[in-house]
């Protein structure tokens, strides 16, 4: 099952809220960032939790191992369905995450690289020695191999991480949008019959579909690109 996690970069928990009551029910996923829970706190998981809705909580956790496991372990007790680390953080802090959540139904997965990262980028400003693509492959390798259960990679990278981990590693994409939309701060976007096509799971889309003049029409041609895909 495919799954369109809807992106709440909105201000504040009204806002957010007020946006998810367009989706008549049919959203399942929503995915809060930064700059929503950092405003609003645990408060914000629990209004969406009692929407029905399932919650992604998008804060890239990278510290010391313990500083991590301590705070997931705090965080699964918000009841969230899904969580990230950061894979730059190493193989003994991605171990002591999975440690952390091994009892939980939480589903933890690591950051590979930004949708937000081009070619030229980490090769100047990271100094990396092997391609993008390769540092998502050796990423979301070291993630598996310390417990995690998937990685968030862009729609390009999806169909390597599959073919190395098994159809099994989820692979959430950020920078999904439609053809004709902005790509705005993203540097490698897709379509949704792209991305599933790729190897997506679970496809996050923000500004596409909540800056629409009827987002729930938009979330239905989204959905419809999908399908179209997997029929």
């Amino acid at each position: 099952m495919k799954e369109i996690v809807l992106a709440l970069d909105v201000p504040n928990k009204e806002e957010a809220l007020s946006l998810v009551q367009k989706f008549n029910g049919e959203l399942k996923w929503v995915k809060v960032g930064m700059q929503l829970f950092y405003k609003e706190g645990p408060e914000i998981v629990e209004a969406l939790k009692n929407q029905g809705l399932k919650v992604f909580l998008d804060l890239k956790l990278h510290d010391i191992p313990n500083t991590v496991s301590s705070a997931l372990k705090s965080l699964d007790s918000l009841d969230v369905d899904m969580v990230n680390v950061h894979c730059m953080g190493g193989a003994k802090m991605l171990w002591a995450a999975s440690e952390a959540l091994k009892d939980s139904n939480c589903l933890l997965i690591g950051v590979t690289q930004l949708t937000s990262s081009s070619e030229e980028q980490v090769q100047r400003e990271l100094q990396l020695s092997v391609s993008l693509e390769e540092s998502v492959k050796s990423l979301a390798t070291l993630a598996k191999l310390n417990g995690l259960k998937g990685v968030v990679c862009s729609a390009f990278e999806a169909s390597v991480v599959k073919h190395e981990l098994g159809s099994d590693f989820v692979c959430v994409c950020p920078g999904i949008r439609f053809k004709e939309d902005s790509t705005d701060d993203q540097a490698r976007v897709a379509s949704p019959d792209f991305a599933v096509r790729n190897g997506a799971d679970f496809l996050v889309m923000g500004r596409s579909i909540y800056k629409s003049e009827d987002p729930l029409a938009k979330f239905r041609e989204a959905k419809a690109l999908i399908e179209g895909v997997s029929q």
